[in-house]
């Protein structure tokens, strides 16, 4: 299980409007480069105002993961509903707290995602993705382990 800390010091405290949150999917690859799948953006900023009131309670927010072209990446398989192009959006839930009177730290959980798609060639259309997910913010990254042949995988890393 993944288990990271954001810490920032009081000047980083003064400029979380101005950081962002990169996570990207991944299918795993035994051999060669991974694939990415899809990534997202969000302004630390904004995930601050979805913290709950309680400081031992964590926040939680879907994200939907974008191609490169900025698209919404889609995704499914359920076999039926693939043939009649029945496609979902998929998407990254994050957790988050944040406790800037309580050490001046932020704890940032990539949790599970949903309908991950499937970029493998039309011969092994039927396989599932192998997906690890990253996420950087200030000069930091992270990596989740890989969840193998899983539509919908559940890190559950914080």
């Amino acid at each position: 299980m993944w288990n990271e800390t954001f810490q920032f010091d009081d000047q980083s405290l003064g400029v979380w409007a101005g950081q962002k949150i990169k996570c990207e999917v991944y299918d795993w690859d035994y051999v060669g480069d991974s694939d990415l799948l899809g990534s997202f953006h969000v302004d630390v900023a904004s995930i601050v105002q979805l913290q709950p009131l309680d400081p031992d309670e964590m926040g939680e927010a879907w994200y939907p993961l974008r191609n490169e072209d900025g698209k919404i990446v889609r995704g499914q398989h359920d076999p039926q509903k693939l043939v009649l192009g029945q496609l979902e959006d998929s998407e990254v839930c994050l957790r988050f707290r944040f406790t800037p009177a309580q050490g001046r730290y932020m704890e940032i959980g990539i949790m599970e995602a949903r309908f991950v798609p499937n970029i493998l060639p039309a011969a092994k259309s039927g396989a599932l993705p192998n997906s690890f997910a990253t996420v950087a913010i200030a000069g930091g990254s992270y990596r989740t382990h890989p969840v193998k042949k899983e539509a919908n995988p559940k890190w559950n890393t914080t």
